[in-house]
């Protein structure tokens, strides 16, 4: 009886020991984007759609092609004011690039038009020239950012 407990106890105690070592070697960061839209414009039939890009600087993510996309819900109101909060999750480490699009698919290949990108610079966090890399890795596995769109496009 002591020999099958002892050989129980051994066994149950490699299990957890190799359990824990693979959730080391696993990374699954989460980014959460709040997206505050103030009166902003889009086309009654389009839709406004997040789109998440991943690489070393954003010309070399774009060339990759996007990693996650997300479709806000709004019908055909043209003029948004809400704010709405998403989350992309399972990312692997690295850089993302996130930006919002109004666009007539879902695809971000037929984007209508740039809303904005997001970028750290605390008076401008939409600017579309330069969007700020957000930094997933073991250090910070959680990242929220914050966007406000004020939209006014030419729409007829």
């Amino acid at each position: 009886m002591k020999r099958t407990t002892i050989l129980s106890a051994v066994l149950l105690t490699s299990l957890v020991f190799m359990s824990c070592e693979d959730d080391k070697d696993e990374f699954s960061g989460i980014l959460e984007v709040t997206v505050i839209f103030d009166d902003a414009e889009k086309g009654s039939d389009d839709m406004i759609m997040a789109f998440l890009w991943k690489g070393s600087s954003f010309t070399s993510a774009k060339d990759a092609g996007t990693v996650d996309s997300y479709m806000f819900s709004f019908g055909t109101d043209t003029v948004i004011t809400q704010t709405a909060s998403i989350q992309f999750e399972d990312l692997s480490e690295g850089s993302y690039y996130c930006g919002i699009f109004e666009s007539h698919d879902m695809m971000y290949d037929d984007h209508a038009e740039v809303m904005g990108y997001y970028c750290a610079d605390s008076t401008n966090t939409t600017g579309s020239a330069n969007p700020t890399a957000i930094t997933l890795d073991s250090d910070n596995e959680h990242q929220t950012i914050s966007l406000t769109i004020t939209h006014h496009g030419d729409h007829q």
